[in-house]
């Protein structure tokens, strides 16, 4: 609820403060499954917004894992989903060789690579650098 609640509070002052917001290729997003997009963003607050608000579906959040440090703030990132994005699981993958990032392998029944656990991690980092570990024997 708070969720919603967040995502309609952004979405008016999106459009009260911006006079034009102009979307394009929102239609090839998908309603469900998965989804992954990648916002290449000059401003951190902004982007997100733009996106939670611009998808009629919940959208999974990343964050710097150091804004949960701040308790107030911590609470609030829990509470509405957002996932914290540490380093740690930068500085591994910063290690990899390209024939490990080509590694094949299946994840839910489904064929994936290295580089494309890469792209899921942050929201799963603990299942799977497991996968990386046991599968690939990466990590």
């Amino acid at each position: 609820m708070l969720y919603q609640l967040l995502r309609a509070t952004a979405a008016i002052a999106l459009r009260w403060y911006y006079a034009e917001i102009v979307v394009q290729g929102a239609d090839h997003a998908p309603r469900n499954g998965p989804l992954l997009i990648v916002a290449n963003h000059p401003n951190a607050l902004i982007d997100p917004l733009l996106v939670g608000t611009t998808l009629s579906r919940r959208v999974l959040l990343t964050a710097k894992a150091t804004l949960f440090d701040h308790a107030a703030l911590a609470v609030l990132l829990r509470a509405v989903g957002v996932v914290a994005l540490r380093r740690a699981n930068l500085q591994m993958l910063r290690r990899l060789e390209e024939p490990q990032w080509q590694a094949g392998g299946r994840g839910d029944d489904k064929p994936i690579t290295v580089r494309a656990l890469a792209y899921v991690m942050a929201g799963h980092v603990r299942h799977h650098l497991a996968i990386l570990r046991d599968r690939y024997g990466v990590a």
